[in-house]
């Protein structure tokens, strides 16, 4: 997974930009630009683990559903259910984290 994950940065890191993030109005550009780079990472593995269930495609464009805090803190816990013992379970804290903060900070619908 680490070197298909490798890949698709450097493939992403190429590719436009056509996901929009919600950023808090204080956050300074320095700090949006480091912040991008993580959610850009948890984007790649968002698609690799979740996106065949939890994105759907209107009129050729993906949508990424919307989710609540609380449902991203089940994921965060690891509350499982039958749907996702196969794919919550093999990805790492760190890669779940970086998952995770994509989904928060991403502009939603």
């Amino acid at each position: 997974m680490i070197a298909t994950l490798v890949s698709l940065v450097v493939v992403a890191c190429n590719a436009p930009q056509t996901v929009m993030y919600a950023f808090p109005a204080s956050m300074g550009d320095e700090v949006k630009q480091e912040y991008i780079k993580q959610f850009d990472k948890g984007k790649i593995l968002y698609d690799l683990t979740c996106a065949k269930c939890h994105t759907t495609v209107v009129k050729k464009k993906e949508v990424i559903r919307d989710f609540t805090e609380e449902q991203l803190v089940n994921y965060e816990l690891r509350i499982q259910n039958q749907d996702h013992i196969a794919n919550i379970s093999t990805i790492s804290e760190e890669e779940l984290a970086l998952i995770l903060t994509f989904l928060r900070y991403k502009k939603p619908n």
